[in-house]
Protein backbone atom coordinates (compact mmCIF):
# COMPACT_ATOMS: atom_id res chain seq x y z
CA UNK A 1 0.00 0.00 0.00
CA UNK A 2 2.53 2.60 0.91
CA UNK A 3 4.17 2.28 -2.13
CA UNK A 4 0.89 2.52 -4.63
CA UNK A 5 0.17 5.72 -2.65
CA UNK A 6 4.49 6.77 -2.95
CA UNK A 7 4.45 6.29 -6.83
CA UNK A 8 1.17 8.55 -7.06
CA UNK A 9 2.72 11.28 -5.01
CA UNK A 10 4.51 12.95 -8.15
CA UNK A 11 0.62 13.77 -9.46
CA UNK A 12 -0.10 16.22 -6.16
CA UNK A 13 2.17 18.78 -7.46
CA UNK A 14 1.39 18.59 -11.13
CA UNK A 15 -2.42 19.09 -10.00
CA UNK A 16 -1.56 22.03 -7.68
CA UNK A 17 0.53 23.67 -11.26
CA UNK A 18 -2.62 23.39 -13.28
CA UNK A 19 -5.04 24.73 -10.70
CA UNK A 20 -2.81 27.67 -9.96
CA UNK A 21 -1.98 28.23 -13.73
CA UNK A 22 -5.88 28.18 -14.38
CA UNK A 23 -6.46 30.91 -11.74
CA UNK A 24 -3.59 33.24 -13.51
CA UNK A 25 -4.68 32.87 -16.63
CA UNK A 26 -8.55 33.55 -15.79
CA UNK A 27 -7.30 36.65 -14.04
CA UNK A 28 -5.17 37.97 -16.90
CA UNK A 29 -8.24 37.28 -19.36
CA UNK A 30 -10.21 39.03 -16.81
CA UNK A 31 -8.69 42.14 -17.56
CA UNK A 32 -9.46 42.62 -21.28
CA UNK A 33 -13.04 41.71 -21.09
CA UNK A 34 -13.75 45.25 -21.45
CA UNK A 35 -14.49 48.07 -19.14
CA UNK A 36 -17.04 48.76 -16.59
CA UNK A 37 -18.21 52.21 -14.99
CA UNK A 38 -20.81 52.89 -12.17
CA UNK A 39 -22.32 55.89 -11.80
CA UNK A 40 -23.41 57.23 -8.55
CA UNK A 41 -24.96 61.11 -9.39
CA UNK A 42 -27.26 62.21 -11.52
CA UNK A 43 -25.96 61.52 -15.06
CA UNK A 44 -28.28 64.05 -16.47
CA UNK A 45 -28.68 67.88 -16.40
CA UNK A 46 -32.44 69.00 -17.18
CA UNK A 47 -32.89 71.93 -18.85
CA UNK A 48 -36.03 74.25 -18.55
CA UNK A 49 -39.49 72.47 -19.39
CA UNK A 50 -40.37 75.31 -22.06
CA UNK A 51 -44.21 75.32 -22.84
CA UNK A 52 -44.14 74.77 -26.61
CA UNK A 53 -47.64 75.37 -28.21
CA UNK A 54 -48.54 74.37 -32.13
CA UNK A 55 -51.76 74.55 -34.03
CA UNK A 56 -51.61 70.64 -33.40
CA UNK A 57 -50.69 70.12 -30.02
CA UNK A 58 -49.93 71.28 -26.69
CA UNK A 59 -47.00 70.00 -24.67
CA UNK A 60 -43.50 70.89 -22.66
CA UNK A 61 -40.08 70.59 -24.00
CA UNK A 62 -37.14 69.80 -22.15
CA UNK A 63 -33.32 69.14 -23.39
CA UNK A 64 -31.60 66.93 -21.55
CA UNK A 65 -27.75 66.69 -21.58
CA UNK A 66 -25.60 63.84 -20.32
CA UNK A 67 -23.34 64.99 -17.84
CA UNK A 68 -21.63 61.65 -17.22
CA UNK A 69 -18.99 59.54 -18.59
CA UNK A 70 -21.52 56.42 -19.89
CA UNK A 71 -23.80 56.70 -22.75
CA UNK A 72 -27.16 57.13 -21.30
CA UNK A 73 -29.96 54.40 -22.64
CA UNK A 74 -32.93 55.82 -20.97
CA UNK A 75 -34.63 57.08 -18.07
CA UNK A 76 -38.25 57.42 -16.21
CA UNK A 77 -39.47 59.09 -13.45
CA UNK A 78 -42.74 61.89 -13.37
CA UNK A 79 -43.88 65.47 -13.96
CA UNK A 80 -45.37 67.72 -11.84
CA UNK A 81 -47.71 70.33 -13.42
CA UNK A 82 -48.94 73.51 -11.75
CA UNK A 83 -51.20 76.15 -12.22
CA UNK A 84 -51.56 79.69 -11.01
CA UNK A 85 -52.56 78.72 -7.83
CA UNK A 86 -50.11 75.67 -7.14
CA UNK A 87 -49.75 71.90 -8.05
CA UNK A 88 -52.20 70.52 -10.24
CA UNK A 89 -51.60 67.23 -10.78
CA UNK A 90 -48.25 63.98 -11.43
CA UNK A 91 -47.96 62.11 -14.31
CA UNK A 92 -47.75 58.27 -14.11
CA UNK A 93 -43.83 57.42 -15.32
CA UNK A 94 -42.64 59.25 -17.79
CA UNK A 95 -40.33 57.28 -20.07
CA UNK A 96 -37.69 58.54 -22.75
CA UNK A 97 -36.21 55.51 -25.04
CA UNK A 98 -34.43 56.48 -28.44
CA UNK A 99 -33.13 53.78 -30.63
CA UNK A 100 -29.40 55.15 -30.23
CA UNK A 101 -28.06 56.14 -26.69
CA UNK A 102 -27.40 59.57 -25.49
CA UNK A 103 -23.38 59.76 -25.98
CA UNK A 104 -21.51 61.65 -23.23
CA UNK A 105 -21.63 65.15 -23.58
CA UNK A 106 -24.57 64.70 -26.03
CA UNK A 107 -27.86 65.98 -25.67
CA UNK A 108 -31.66 65.54 -26.62
CA UNK A 109 -34.80 66.43 -26.48
CA UNK A 110 -38.30 64.87 -24.70
CA UNK A 111 -41.36 66.72 -25.08
CA UNK A 112 -44.71 66.05 -23.05
CA UNK A 113 -47.97 66.59 -24.16
CA UNK A 114 -50.45 68.46 -22.08
CA UNK A 115 -54.19 68.59 -22.56
CA UNK A 116 -55.09 71.59 -19.91
CA UNK A 117 -55.21 74.69 -20.69
CA UNK A 118 -54.37 75.52 -17.23
CA UNK A 119 -51.17 74.45 -17.04
CA UNK A 120 -48.38 77.36 -16.61
CA UNK A 121 -44.85 75.28 -15.65
CA UNK A 122 -43.77 71.85 -14.55
CA UNK A 123 -41.07 70.03 -13.33
CA UNK A 124 -39.22 66.58 -14.22
CA UNK A 125 -38.72 64.40 -11.35
CA UNK A 126 -35.89 61.66 -12.36
CA UNK A 127 -36.31 58.49 -10.95
CA UNK A 128 -34.11 56.02 -12.90
CA UNK A 129 -31.54 56.37 -15.28
CA UNK A 130 -30.58 53.24 -17.53
CA UNK A 131 -26.52 53.82 -18.65
CA UNK A 132 -24.21 51.47 -21.02
CA UNK A 133 -21.67 50.43 -17.94
CA UNK A 134 -19.51 48.25 -20.05
CA UNK A 135 -18.18 45.72 -22.11
CA UNK A 136 -17.63 42.85 -22.75
CA UNK A 137 -15.36 41.49 -25.70
CA UNK A 138 -16.41 37.41 -25.37
CA UNK A 139 -20.14 37.93 -25.45
CA UNK A 140 -22.42 38.38 -28.42
CA UNK A 141 -24.65 41.10 -26.72
CA UNK A 142 -21.23 43.30 -25.49
CA UNK A 143 -23.03 45.99 -23.76
CA UNK A 144 -23.83 45.96 -20.15
CA UNK A 145 -25.62 47.85 -18.09
CA UNK A 146 -26.03 49.79 -15.15
CA UNK A 147 -28.55 51.23 -13.44
CA UNK A 148 -28.60 54.87 -11.30
CA UNK A 149 -31.48 55.42 -8.95
CA UNK A 150 -32.54 58.64 -7.15
CA UNK A 151 -33.10 57.87 -3.72
CA UNK A 152 -34.30 61.35 -3.50
CA UNK A 153 -37.35 60.05 -5.69
CA UNK A 154 -40.26 60.07 -3.16
CA UNK A 155 -39.16 63.11 -1.18
CA UNK A 156 -38.76 65.07 -4.53
CA UNK A 157 -42.43 63.86 -5.42
CA UNK A 158 -44.16 64.74 -2.05
CA UNK A 159 -41.93 68.43 -2.04
CA UNK A 160 -43.60 69.15 -5.57
CA UNK A 161 -47.01 68.18 -4.71
CA UNK A 162 -46.69 70.58 -1.47
CA UNK A 163 -45.63 73.28 -3.65
CA UNK A 164 -47.17 76.77 -3.14
CA UNK A 165 -46.65 79.49 -5.41
CA UNK A 166 -44.62 82.61 -4.49
CA UNK A 167 -46.25 85.41 -2.72
CA UNK A 168 -49.24 82.94 -1.55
Amino acid sequence: MRRLIRGKMWILPLVAVYILGGLVACKKSGEGKGFMLKVTELPLRLGPLVRATTPKSSAFRVEVTNVSAAPIKSFNGAVAFFTEDGFSYLTPATYYRDSSSIPPGGKAEMEIPVTDVRIRSAKLIIKEVLYEAGILLNEPNGTLYGKWVNGKYEAELLAAKGYQPIGK
